[in-house]
């Protein structure tokens, strides 16, 4: 996944169904970026689907393998 303004792309570790059914769910995120992990929740309808064949070396090339 990644956002639908651009960007890396980022492996989906979960989602937060929220107790107001009015809320947006949210997308626990993690990706690399530099030398570190990052980790944070993006609203799911922000997000797109990349090919899987991106991700895959997006992650080789950032030591997400």
């Amino acid at each position: 996944m990644r956002l639908k303004t651009g960007g890396t792309s980022m492996l989906v570790v979960g989602v937060e169904r929220p107790r107001d059914p009015r809320a947006e769910l949210m997308a626990d995120c993690v990706w690399e970026e530099g030398n570190a992990v990052q980790h944070r929740k993006f609203p799911v309808p922000e997000l797109e689907t990349v090919d899987d064949l991106e991700f895959c070396m997006g992650a080789e090339r950032g030591g997400l393998d």
